[in-house]
C-alpha cells in the first residue's frame, strides 16, 4: 500500500482561510496543539495500525474535525 499524501498545518490553514473568505468568520487557530494532534493522528495510525485500525482511525480523524465538538482547533 502506498503512503497517503498528508495535509500539513500550513495547508490546512490555507484551506481554512479560503473557506472563511467565502463564508465569513473569525480567522485563526484557537488551539494549535490540538490541530497538530488532529493532523498527526491518521499518520500515526497508518504506520502503527492494521487495516481495520486504519478504518477506525479515519472515522476518528474526520469526527475530530467536526466543529460541533467542543475541542475543535479552529
Amino acid at each position: 500500500m502506498t503512503e497517503p499524501i498528508w495535509l500539513d498545518l500550513d495547508e490546512v490553514c490555507v484551506i481554512q482561510a479560503e473557506i472563511l473568505a467565502e463564508s465569513g468568520g473569525a480567522p485563526g487557530v484557537l488551539n494549535q496543539g490540538a490541530l497538530e494532534s488532529t493532523l498527526n493522528k491518521p499518520r500515526n495510525l497508518y504506520h502503527y495500525c492494521d487495516k481495520e485500525g486504519l478504518k477506525i482511525g479515519r472515522l476518528c480523524w474526520v469526527s475530530s474535525l467536526n466543529p460541533t465538538y467542543a475541542n475543535t482547533p479552529f
